[in-house]
């Protein structure tokens, strides 16, 4: 059997206990399309282990790869953790994802003279809005380690267009895939006591339920968001932001000096996301950058109309008018909020509508994608050509 290494990065915040570890979602497709009896597996993690630890046939180890390029100190002990494991256990394949991922994972890969390098980028750092000087720094980073690249996988369009202007490794491919996957059927069939859920929440029956997911980071423009439902004098409503992270005091003051603390609230991290998504009437998505983002199509799966942000990744997803709206500035926003809140036909077609396009983001799907690619790249053999 084969060796194949495949390394994300992740928040220094959620380092995995070593005695529960749990696969990365960045890691479920290339897993499933893979199959345990055709590789042998070492999924990077980030997490105390020496070596290697065996968990449910992947062999973990702790590649310590984090979001920032400035953690030198960090980024130089996972560069050494890489090569040692490709070394001891002879890796002929690297799935590297996410920036720093893709960065640490290819440039090891050269060093070692692995055979196949793959990158799966989860939304390059250059994009349209971002400034002009970091978008040249990061345009030129990527176009470089292309050139050590077999295959880059990417998840929306404008990705898609710039990578295939990259020159790869032996004139590799780009690939689009829809995103991670979610399991839609799951989330669109789970049943809920939405009277006994709103309880729970502290949300009464006449209310309006306007919810947000994901990492309370600036990146994700939760101020936004809140500066958006506070111009909505005319609508009942409750707004729950789910989600921990660093910008969380910022945001609790901002709420509590606009003395919203009742109607705005912040629930921190939640395991029952996808209850409180069946109770909700609006998914509100104001991020400054996204690759395709999954709590997007969560809300999607649960048959939400969105308001999101008109950038990349949110509007692959949303079809404006139809899905819900992709909104540019404040007045967007509170336009197409009440929109919805006031044409209850228009909302119910918005949920449908969603509900039948998630299907083409389903984890089955992103899966069979996955392994056309494994296929096409000749990591995996297959009797029924997929592509």
């Amino acid at each position: 059997m084969k060796n194949i290494m495949l390394i994300s990065n992740g928040d220094k915040s959620k380092r995995q206990d070593a005695n529960n570890i749990k696969m990365e979602s960045f890691y479920a497709p290339c897993i499933k399309a893979l199959g345990k009896e055709n590789y042998n597996i070492f999924a990077g993690i980030n997490a105390d282990i020496e070596d290697i630890k065996d968990c449910d046939g992947i062999h973990y180890f702790n590649q310590n790869v984090y979001r920032s390029i400035f953690a030198l100190k960090d980024n130089w002990k996972a560069y050494k953790n890489i090569n040692a494991i490709i070394k001891k256990y002879n890796i002929d394949v690297i799935h590297c994802n996410s920036p720093i991922g893709g960065l640490l994972g290819r440039i090891c890969g050269r060093k070692n003279k692995v055979k196949t390098v793959i990158y799966t980028a989860h939304g390059f750092h250059f994009y349209k809005g971002n400034s002009a000087i970091k978008n040249l720094i990061f345009k030129k980073i990527e176009k470089h380690l292309a050139r050590y690249t077999n295959a880059i996988i990417v998840m929306n369009n404008e990705d898609y267009e710039n990578a295939k202007k990259f020159k790869l490794k032996n004139g590799g491919k780009v690939y689009k895939i829809n995103g991670i996957g979610v399991d839609s059927k799951e989330i669109g069939n789970i049943k809920v006591d939405i009277k006994k859920k709103k309880q729970e929440l502290g949300v009464r029956d006449d209310e309006f339920v306007i919810v947000s997911s994901g990492d309370l980071k600036k990146g994700k423009n939760y101020s936004l968001a809140i500066d958006v439902v506070l111009t909505l004098k005319n609508i009942n409503y409750k707004y729950l932001i789910c989600g921990n992270g660093p910008e969380y005091d910022v945001l609790k003051n901002k709420i509590e000096k606009n003395g919203r603390s009742d109607a705005i609230r912040l629930l921190g991290f939640r395991s029952d996301m996808k209850e409180i998504l069946k109770v909700a009437d609006l998914f509100l998505f104001t991020s400054l950058r996204e690759g395709l983002p999954r709590s997007l199509m969560e809300a999607m799966s649960a048959g939400l109309p969105c308001v999101v942000s008109n950038v990349r990744g949110n509007n692959d997803l949303i079809r404006n008018k139809l899905g819900g709206f992709c909104c540019n500035n404040v007045n967007d926003y509170k336009k197409a909020i009440e929109h919805i809140y006031n044409n209850k036909d228009i909302k119910n077609r918005m949920s449908k509508y969603n509900k039948d396009v998630i299907r083409q983001y389903d984890i089955k799907v992103v899966t069979d994608q996955m392994k056309q690619i494994y296929v096409k790249e000749g990591i995996i053999e297959s009797k029924k050509t997929l592509l």
